[in-house]
């Protein structure tokens, strides 16, 4: 008898725990949903539409011409300044172009892994030091 009475209350302790455990882990789910429900609200209210500037007054606005690879159109400079534009929320008069110019098809990932890095980290001091 000693020994079944041993396992029932180690069967229990076990029952018990995972029980807690669990019920632990629901209400922080629901916290992180109410926490994340928050925040989303906040953020839409500052969100702003931004329209993207015209293509031909993105161009026009770009004042001193940057260096430009034979073979990208003043089209796709105007594309490319509309969406940095867009996505730094700058205007595009406020935007400084030293050079445009293609990336090598053949880049080894490690560079495009750093390229990237790079402008991700330009991209947070552009946003008032957000990452």
């Amino acid at each position: 008898m000693m020994a079944e009475g041993i396992l029932a209350v180690g069967v229990m302790t076990t029952i018990i725990g995972l029980g807690v455990v669990f019920i632990v882990l629901i209400v922080l789910m629901f916290c992180i949903k109410a926490m994340r429900a928050i925040i989303e609200g906040t953020s839409r209210k500052k969100t702003v539409a931004v329209q993207a500037p015209a293509p031909e007054a993105a161009l026009r606005a770009a004042a001193p011409a940057p260096a430009v690879e034979a073979g990208i159109t003043p089209e796709v400079i105007a594309a490319i300044a509309a969406a940095i534009s867009a996505v730094t929320g700058t205007a595009v008069s406020g935007l400084r172009f030293t050079s445009i110019r293609r990336m090598e098809v053949g880049m080894p990932t490690w560079a495009a892994s750093g390229a990237n890095e790079i402008m991700s980290s330009r991209q947070s001091y552009s946003e008032g030091g957000r990452k």
